[in-house]
């Protein structure tokens, strides 16, 4: 992620106002991060701050006291989270009626006033988790007609009686859940109120329920579906209350982690049988050894759960009695190969083994072993889930027998050879997951993916890829559309084409790699293209045959690269103006900033793009174009080349010397800098005016605040308490202080000049930001220039020393530091020296704020 400061996002909105050159419509131009951010609302009365990402309008804040209520929610998806918001009422979403999903998670929520959400007719989704919430009144959902989804888990509930009236108008209510609250027993008259709900699935799970009524689900005559985990009823009472459903139409029973030892109740399972209970949810049981003698005759179970039961064995027979059974969840037990009374059950369509080798959990420890012929019996397996295994290599026949598997998942295993022709058997997949596995050493060809004539999604993240030199990889799946190679270290394709005979590819994901660039096309033989992600590699020009293999598409995405704005992006902005007030192309090309050169570093590309001048790269490239006759001409006449020696003698000392200027110029570049500014805004009446405050002590500011924006969140709150509580200091900062529309180091400078003090907020993101560092020395020349010794460094999270710049590192070193680990008790200690250091007497210090602000 690129991290930048508070003055780069300044700066360009200040360079946008300015700006009457009209942006290209191809290329769109992203000022934030690559998961498109923008930040709508800052509410200073409730410390509220909410961003928008593609799916989901979050809100956030500490200090936040009530909801938002003037933010436009073009999602239609609110989320208010992390903030001391205690009671919510009508006026609080007034303003949106038109949401499909609300989530109030995580926030101090005690009371919810009848009719608050009357106004959302539309709202499908609901959470209200996480909360403080011990009863809800009767009439807090009225006006939810189209609510289909709701989640109460997390809160205070004692009783059914404290939130089931208020559940009355949910006439649309399909899932429910209640879970993770302490309500301890379900009475038999509990879930009266709610005889004409349509309430398919129930979840009580982890609600300490000790006793349930034998009648306390029939008033929902549709539900199908009852999640009973984490809870512990006494068994006599879970066998009864099964035996008087067994008219109910229930579907689904979740009894996961019900701390059954060795096996289930025989008799609860009988009871079952009896039933039309179709999933069983067995998981997080203790179920070593798996016999006949467990289940009885299941003629109803399709779907049986029993993954994370510690299972080492599992004998023969012990499915024979579920005729009917089709899903089958093994996952994270201790199986070290394929049991044959899996293996004999040719009836699966769905079968997980993921995790039986030890990886992410305790049991297992080995690799799962796979043999030729283990799935030979089952040919109506459509998905199978073999991940976290440690498999070591695929044969070419391990897969026979698979015809009709549609999605094979083999992810994070240990995976360094894949025979040639080894998915040959699985001409129906449609889904394949390889990422997490070490391919760097494996020697990819076309027959390496040969037989998927089927395959349509296929995911290679984080397989240590480089794919130099190696043709035509994807040949062999003439049907791919969506291909993930994020994470690898692809650098060049070398001479040949990877992509060569992709003929149907559709999207193409090349996101964190190490990509620079290619000079020859490789998407050629895919004119069905559509979406292109190069996104965080280290593409800094956009060569001929990229803009030819992009030229077609919908979408690209270069952010994070460190692209050179000079004349080698001419293609883009040609194709970019040409399509500007066209229809022939749709094309949307994501870029940030200009990486180079210094004048064009941190503007948006596409303010680049309109300025370039076309002229100008015509004559540069006929400059270069004469210089090569020249040397021609040298080459024809070499016998004659005396003063030529001559003259190359003088050129390489001038050429050292240039260099070595060129160098020290580096190196001096912030003084330089500095004073060229110094010297540019003497001229005006900006210092004079700075001059005499400083003379007088009549500061506009106690303090500047220089930090990055990424710890915008600690900045609010520092300034909030410096600025609200005694002595009431008065603060800079960019946000709210700078002028838009002038130029930025006039403000930065300006700033310092008419601030007593300057606060450095330091971090890694700090130090990180160009920006930042800029600050950091004009605040140290122009304090140390009018001898004042002002400088405050609140360094937040722990930084090491040998990675710091230069600057800091002699800063840090010369310091003296007050740890704090933001314990509570410790607060108030630490906004007491930090107002003491601004003090207009106070002498220089430094405070270090340990651990996340």
């Amino acid at each position: 992620m690129v991290v930048r400061s508070a003055a780069e996002l300044w700066l360009t909105t200040a360079y946008a106002l300015r700006s009457l050159v009209p942006t290209p419509s191809a290329v769109r131009n992203y000022t934030l991060n690559s998961s498109d951010v923008r930040m709508l609302y800052e509410a200073g009365d409730c410390a509220c701050f909410c961003k928008m990402t593609r799916e989901w309008t979050v809100c956030v804040g500490k200090e936040c006291l009530n909801v938002p209520r003037t933010i436009n929610i073009y999602n239609r998806r609110l989320k208010v989270t992390g903030t001391e918001i205690a009671t919510i009422g009508p006026l609080d979403f007034a303003g949106y009626s038109d949401l499909l999903e609300l989530q109030l998670d995580g926030n101090l929520l005690t009371n919810i006033e009848n009719g608050t959400f009357a106004n959302l007719s539309q709202l499908v989704n609901m959470s209200i988790s996480s909360n403080r919430l011990a009863s809800i009144q009767p009439d807090a959902f009225r006006g939810l007609v189209s609510l289909r989804s709701l989640r109460l888990m997390k809160n205070r509930f004692l009783a059914l009686s404290d939130v089931v009236p208020s559940l009355v108008p949910l006439t649309a209510l399909r899932f429910l859940s209640l879970s993770d609250n302490t309500l301890s027993r379900v009475n038999a008259a509990d879930f009266v109120p709610m005889r004409h709900s349509s309430l398919e699935t129930l979840d009580l799970s982890n609600c300490d329920l000790k006793y349930i009524g034998s009648e306390a689900f029939m008033p929902f005559k549709k539900l199908q579906r009852l999640i009973l985990s984490e809870n512990t009823m006494p068994e006599d009472n879970l066998i009864y209350l099964i035996h008087t459903m067994r008219e109910s139409g229930l579907k689904a029973v979740d009894l996961s982690q019900l701390r059954f030892a060795g096996s289930p109740p025989r008799t609860l399972l009988e009871a079952l049988s009896h039933t039309d209970v179709e999933e069983l949810n067995l998981s997080k049981n203790t179920l070593p050894r798996l016999s006949p003698k467990i289940f009885p005759l299941m003629p109803h179970i399709r779907d049986l759960d029993l993954s994370a039961c510690g299972i080492i064995t599992i004998e023969n027979g012990t499915f024979s009695l579920m005729p009917l059974l089709m899903r089958l969840n093994l996952a994270m037990n201790g199986l070290e190969d394929i049991p044959p009374a899996v293996m004999i059950l040719p009836q699966l369509k769905w079968l997980s083994l993921s995790g039986n080798s030890g990886s992410g959990h305790d049991y297992g420890g080995g690799e799962l072993k796979l043999e030729d012929g283990n799935f030979a019996f089952m040919s109506n397996l459509t998905y199978l889930d073999l991940s976290f295994n440690r498999v070591g290599q695929v044969t070419r026949e391990i897969f026979q027998g698979l015809s009709r598997l549609e999605e094979l998942n083999l992810k994070n295993n240990s995976l360094y050879r894949l025979a040639e022709g080894c998915f040959q058997p699985l001409t129906s997949l449609k889904i394949l997951h390889l990422d997490g596995n070490a391919f760097g050493k494996q020697n990819f060809s076309r027959m390496t993916l040969d037989g998927l004539n089927s395959l349509e999604y296929l995911n290679m993240d984080r397989c240590k890829l480089s794919f130099t030199d190696q043709e035509a990889i994807f040949a062999g799946a003439p049907r791919l559309k969506y291909l993930s190679l994020r994470d690898n270290q692809i650098v060049s394709f070398g001479s040949r084409n990877p992509f060569a005979d992709a003929t149907s590819l559709v999207s193409v994901d090349l996101f964190k790699n190490r990509i620079r660039g290619w000079d020859k096309q490789l998407f050629a033989s895919s004119p069905n293209l559509d979406v292109l992600n190069l996104a965080d590699n280290q593409i800094s020009h956009v060569s001929k045959a990229m803009m030819a293999d992009i030229a077609n598409l919908s979408e690209v995405d270069f952010l994070g690269n460190p692209i050179d704005c000079d004349c080698n992006l001419e293609p883009l902005r040609r194709y970019a103006l040409y399509h500007e007030d066209t229809e022939e192309s749709n094309l949307l090309i994501k870029a940030d900033h200009c990486s180079s050169p210094d004048k064009w570093r941190f503007f948006p590309i596409t303010n680049f793009l309109v300025r370039l001048d076309p002229d100008d790269c015509l004559d540069n490239m006929q400059a270069s174009t004469d210089d090569d006759d020249d040397m021609d001409a040298d080459d024809d006449d070499s016998f004659i080349a005396g003063p030529h020696v001559i003259a190359l003698y003088v050129l390489i000392p001038t050429v050292c010397l240039s260099i070595l200027a060129a160098y020290a110029i580096y190196r001096s570049r912030w003084v330089i800098r500095y004073y060229m500014f110094r010297k540019r805004l003497s001229q005006t009446n900006l210092m004079s005016s700075s001059s005499m405050a400083e003379l007088e002590g009549n500061f506009k500011y106690d303090a500047f605040v220089s930090y990055s924006n990424v710890d915008h969140a600690f900045v609010a709150r520092m300034v909030g308490m410096l600025e609200n509580a005694p002595p009431h200091y008065k603060l800079c900062v960019y946000e709210r202080d700078f002028t838009a529309g002038n130029v930025l180091n006039d403000c930065i400078m300006q700033s310092i000049a008419t601030s007593r003090k300057v606060v450095l907020v330091i971090s890694e993101n700090f130090i990180q930001s160009h920006w930042c560092l800029w600050e950091l020395h004009l605040a140290q020349h122009s304090l140390l220039e009018d001898k004042r010794n002002g400088l405050i460094l609140v360094v937040v999270g722990k930084l090491k020393l040998n990675q710091l710049p230069p600057t800091l590192r002699f800063l840090m070193k010369t310091r003296i530091y007050l740890e704090w680990d933001l314990d509570p008790s410790k607060q108030r200690l630490f906004w007491e020296r930090l107002r003491d250091a601004l003090a207009p007497s106070a002498s220089q210090k430094s405070i270090t704020l340990s651990g996340a602000a």
